[in-house]
């Protein structure tokens, strides 16, 4: 039985950026259903099967919260036309051929059903906890700053800050800042110009 990959979760004060991962199960194995039945999955298994693998991801999702991890899930939702368009532009530049993969344009023979499971799936993962955020992206100028603008929201929910110093650390920083300066010639009063990494 194919268990759905959970992603590893970004440590304290990081930011992770994951790339559908465990939607995959919700979406690709929805569509194409003997993918469910290549895994092999008893009898019980096989029940609610979709019902189960929503919740979980709700449940993987709601530990992270609990946890103090901000969940944020953008899905930039693309036309049929407009991922014909960008399709033919990674095969007409050989600078973006390996964006391209043949089996993308395979897929698109089962757009509506992908759509049907697109549905489902944001509506049964949207939580109060964890929403999602549609980003209309026919028009990169404004997938861009919508998805900018989610995040810039995010980012000042969590209100992230530096971290401190150590302070086994602190106290030895005087002694390397007097010692830098004096390889530089600075006086105490005197700083760097310019901004420094």
């Amino acid at each position: 039985m194919a268990v759905p990959a959970r992603p590893a979760r970004a440590g304290p004060d990081r930011i992770g950026i994951f790339n559908r991962s465990h939607y995959e199960e919700v979406l690709v194995v929805l569509v194409h259903p003997d993918l469910l039945a290549a895994e092999r999955m008893p009898a019980a298994g096989r029940r609610d099967v979709w019902a189960r693998r929503y919740r979980e991801i709700n449940d993987w999702e709601r530990y992270l919260v609990d946890n103090g991890v901000h969940v944020v899930k953008v899905m930039l939702n693309l036309s049929k036309r407009e991922q014909a368009k960008r399709f033919l532009k990674r095969i007409d530049h050989p600078e973006k051929n390996w964006k391209f993969s043949p089996s993308d344009v395979r897929e698109r023979h089962y757009w509506d059903g992908y759509q049907r499971a697109f549905e489902d799936m944001l509506s049964h993962t949207s939580t109060k906890w964890a929403p999602w955020y549609v980003v209309p992206a026919d028009h990169k100028w404004f997938s861009r700053l919508a998805t900018a603008a989610v995040l810039v929201t995010a980012l000042h929910a969590i209100n992230p800050r530096y971290p401190a110093a150590d302070p086994a650390v602190r106290d030895q920083i005087a002694q390397v800042r007097a010692e830098l300066a004096a390889e530089l010639g600075l006086t105490r009063a005197e700083g760097v110009t310019g901004r420094q990494s």
